[in-house]
């Protein structure tokens, strides 16, 4: 960034700028690696910006920074919105007969089938999904944000727009094409890290960047310098700097916020009845061996006993009645199907204010996430069906919960 905004004469940040470095100095406190970078590298182009504030010549080094950083937090914060879209349509199934057309055109062998490309070799058929991971969607968004951010400041509002336009259109022909390259080489090394790998992703990107330094260069740009305005603070601009805080903050803590609750008297009912694996019944000992005695939940029960009244529900149906008595109901990898009824009592238990406690896997085994979604689906949750684990390492994911409005029910580190 710094080599990029040498050659246009930068003017020198105003030294009233060095005004942010108390809010950003407080952000850092509030947000965690790695979505502090932009914040800690705007911070230092501030800071630098006092080394060279004599020196027009090295304008281009604290002016650089600062851009790179700006760039950073715009990318951080639209990363949120875009997990979350993300994770409710991971795969883009629409798009496999436009990629399957491309492949047929370039050489591959490939057909459709529910969403599903299906490429044809002498040895074998692989079947992909399409998804957003694949695509390189994620690191394209990225690229589109620091280039919105020049083209705001290099040209007028009708060639941002032209600008924009043509690069969202070259963006889409670009992911298709590489999408349809990487397939080739997934084909021919039949590794899969060809689709994640950090290094293979950044060099599938560099022929985007040069192409669109052709399309869209920057020294078309009427401008012979980056404007960088001078800081006027006014009381109004105080005023609805305040105003916008609380209107941001009170909207994230709408949207973000999870009410815990009030504290429960901790009368604990496990159900078992619905359960026929994982149980909490039979003590672990040295008498019996086997895979109920790997996947037990006695000690579990047992050490919440120890600080609530808990009782197992053995032989009777989930009703109305019995769950008046208790304050928690816990519903433990079901491998039975729950009835209308019993649904229908644990809806009218969760909205008299009773506590649900869920516990599936991280597989549908035994049908269990299934059985349970018809609870869950009841208040808005969904357990999925797919395993996940670490691509770099083939271990089990690891979940680590937001520092920042995370649900009462992620108080540690889980995996």
């Amino acid at each position: 960034m710094i080599g990029g905004v040498w050659c246009s004469a930068p003017k020198h940040l105003d030294i009233r700028y060095l005004v942010l470095l108390i809010p950003l100095a407080c952000a850092l406190i509030f947000v965690a690696f790695p979505y502090n970078l932009g914040l800690v590298v705007l911070i230092l182009g501030l800071l630098v910006s006092l080394l060279f504030s004599t020196r027009k010549t090295a304008q281009a080094i604290p002016l650089g920074m600062t851009l790179a950083g700006i760039i950073l937090l715009v990318q951080t914060m639209v990363f949120p919105f875009y997990m979350s879209f993300v994770s409710h349509g991971h795969r883009i199934d629409m798009l496999s007969p436009l990629v399957s057309f491309v492949a047929n055109f370039l050489g591959l062998h490939t057909s459709t089938n529910n969403g599903i490309l299906f490429i044809q070799t002498i040895q074998q058929t692989y079947p992909i999904t399409l998804t957003w991971e694949k695509l390189g969607c994620y690191l394209s968004l990225n690229m589109f944000l620091g280039a919105l951010l020049l083209f705001v400041l290099f040209y007028e509002k009708r060639k941002i727009l032209k600008n924009t336009i043509i690069f969202l259109l070259t963006s889409a022909l670009y992911i298709i094409t590489r999408f349809v390259a990487i397939l080739i080489l997934y084909v021919t090394t039949t590794e899969l890290s060809v689709f994640w790998d950090p290094v293979a992703m950044t060099l599938s990107f560099l022929p985007f960047s040069f192409l669109l330094m052709k399309l869209l260069p920057l020294k078309d740009s009427n401008e012979t310098f980056i404007h960088v305005p001078s800081l006027r603070l006014t009381k109004k601009h105080l005023i609805a700097m305040l105003m916008m805080f609380l209107l941001v903050f009170s909207f994230l803590g709408t949207f973000l916020f999870q009410d815990p609750g009030s504290i429960k008297n901790g009368r604990v009912l496990i159900d078992e009845y619905h359960s026929q694996w994982e149980d909490s019944i039979r003590p672990l000992d040295t008498e019996w061996y086997g895979l109920l005695s790997t996947y037990n939940y006695y000690s579990w029960a047992q050490w919440l006993g120890y600080h609530y009244h808990v009782v197992k529900n053995m032989n009777t149906t989930l009703t109305t009645e019995i769950l008046n008595k208790y304050d928690i109901l816990i519903l433990k990898c079901p491998t039975e199907s729950y009835t209308t009824q019993e649904i229908q009592s644990i809806k009218h238990f969760v909205e008299n204010g009773g506590g649900l406690y869920l516990i599936g896997d991280h597989t549908n085994v035994f049908g269990m996430n299934t059985f349970l979604n018809q609870i869950s689906e009841e208040f808005g949750i969904r357990y999925k069906t797919d395993a996940t684990y670490e691509l770099g390492t083939g271990d089990l994911s690891t979940y680590r919960s937001d520092p920042l409005f995370s649900h009462p029910v992620m108080t540690c580190h889980s995996v």
